[in-house]
């Protein structure tokens, strides 16, 4: 832009006509720039999912979803300013929806929101990049983060010995039992692993045991002792985790709410997301 302000004073002082043409030129340039670049971000739309299991101090993956809902014009360079990131979408075609990921970290635990987001393109000549502000309504919550440490309950029976009686457990049930077939997870044993079905899909699977485990397990934070809230938040998440990912059935006591035991991925998030906003509500 300084250029072409400067050509057009040297064409107005000079009056030499090729300067003028070229200072048109550029300025016309600089229109369609304007034109273009303008309705390139005009009618985006954004969208963004957070993953259903958000830990504190833990990257994780959102999902950026980019849709260009017009009938003839593409969108070309689309960036999304959020989080810290800025990744690029360079094309997204006529009614058609173009996704990305961007890895986010968050320190603390409980509620986050997202009222707006921003997007930026410097099509189509790069002379200015161009941006726009869209409104979200995005809320999630993240948990607490995952700290091994002491264990925070006990079930019902004596016999229960607390913390080794999970490691004996060895997983979640005995070879012979297969459950079923499921995605590979850091700390699964190789010899768990269902070759067939991963030559298949081309995933790595391994085999789900049906669970042996014998009593529903209760934790309580307050069992820990005199240690700092967020180091007892993030342990009885740690087993709520270890546990529900053998399917044990557990349960959770806070000083304001008393959650029965359960397995299940669902009521494993219930437990979660309590230890995530408590103290909030």
């Amino acid at each position: 832009m300084a250029i072409t302000i400067l050509i057009g004073f040297s064409a107005v002082n000079t009056a030499n006509n090729i300067i003028y043409v070229v200072a048109s030129l550029l300025l016309g340039f600089m229109l369609i720039s304007g034109i273009f670049g303008r309705a390139n971000l005009h009618a985006v739309r954004i969208a963004l999912e957070p993953p259903p299991e958000f830990y504190a101090d833990t990257p994780a993956p959102i999902r950026i979803r980019v849709e260009n809902p017009r009938t003839f014009l593409p969108a070309f360079l689309i960036r999304v300013n959020v989080f810290g990131r800025s990744p690029l979408i360079p094309y997204v075609p006529p009614r058609a929806t173009a996704e990305t990921f961007v890895s986010a970290v968050f320190p603390r635990r409980g509620r986050h929101e997202l009222r707006e987001v921003e997007i930026s393109s410097n099509f189509p000549f790069n002379f200015f990049v161009r941006f726009r502000r869209i409104p979200l309504h995005l809320d999630w919550v993240v948990f607490p983060r995952l700290v091994p440490g002491p264990f925070p309950g006990a079930p019902s029976g004596s016999r229960f010995r607390g913390r080794q009686d999970i490691v004996d457990a060895g997983g979640p049930g005995d070879d012979h039992d297969i459950y079923g077939i499921r995605e590979y997870q850091p700390g699964d044993p190789l010899k768990k692993v269902h070759w067939k079905s991963t030559a298949k899909t081309g995933r790595l699977l391994v085999k789900d045991f049906a669970s042996t485990l014998r009593e529903p397990v209760v934790l309580n934070p307050a069992r820990m002792g005199p240690t700092q809230l967020e180091t007892r938040l993030s342990c009885t998440a740690y087993w709520v985790h270890t546990l529900a990912r053998r399917r044990v059935p557990v349960g959770l006591v806070l000083p304001d709410k008393h959650l029965e035991p359960g397995t299940g991925t669902h009521h494993k998030r219930v437990l979660l997301k309590a230890l995530a906003l408590y103290g909030e509500d």
